[in-house]
């Protein structure tokens, strides 16, 4: 049940952390484009990139959660055996 917790808190980090790599990624484009005057090439880059990381993120936390459920599948196979 622990473990059950300790997912869900995860895919609820998971909304803020999209944003927040969207406005990291936003805020370093923009400063680059004003910097070296490339408006708007690096912030529509930046912020796919942190799409990008976003989605990962994403994907990386439904890959953990599926591990964890076919674990626990298999635990109650195991102890159904027994």
């Amino acid at each position: 049940m622990a473990e059950h917790n300790r997912l869900l808190l995860r895919l609820a980090g998971l909304g803020p952390q999209m944003v927040g790599s969207l406005l990291i990624g936003g805020l370093i484009g923009w400063y680059l484009d004003d910097w070296l005057g490339t408006a708007p090439w690096l912030l529509i880059i930046f912020i796919i990139l942190g799409l990008t990381a976003g989605f990962l993120e994403i994907f990386r936390a439904l890959v953990s959660i599926e591990r964890a459920e076919a674990e626990e599948e298999e635990e109650r196979q195991h102890d159904k055996e027994d």
